[in-house]
């Protein structure tokens, strides 16, 4: 039997490879616009591979144990990161989990006063 977080983080690696890769290819370069109309910014995320994933853990998994527990967070976790690829490809579904994802990051940030 394989090991959850193992998965999980498997996924995780797969997803922020698949982003980058996406990116360079479309824009150029791995950079991802990010628009806060709450806050009314425009931020243009430079996307490395460890950071990303470091993001994607943050805003997606711990947040998703913190609502629905251990076991259910990690099972919707699993279910979500698996939507967002396909083939080793990120989906739309992944381009939009992970704007969501920095989008949250950067809202975050200016809530506290924290620069970006």
């Amino acid at each position: 039997m394989s090991n959850p977080k193992s998965d999980i983080g498997q996924l995780i690696q797969q997803l922020a490879a698949a982003c980058i890769r996406h990116q360079l290819r479309d824009a150029g370069r791995p950079s991802m616009l990010v628009d806060s109309e709450l806050y009314q910014v425009h931020a243009v995320i430079e996307l490395e591979q460890e950071s990303t994933e470091v993001c994607i853990r943050r805003g997606l998994i711990d947040v998703l144990i913190d609502e629905f527990g251990q076991k259910g967070g990690e099972a919707t976790a699993r279910y979500m990161l698996s939507l967002a690829l396909c083939d080793g490809e990120i989906t739309a579904i992944g381009l939009n989990l992970i704007k969501s994802v920095l989008l949250n990051g950067i809202e975050a940030c200016l809530d506290t006063g924290e620069a970006l």
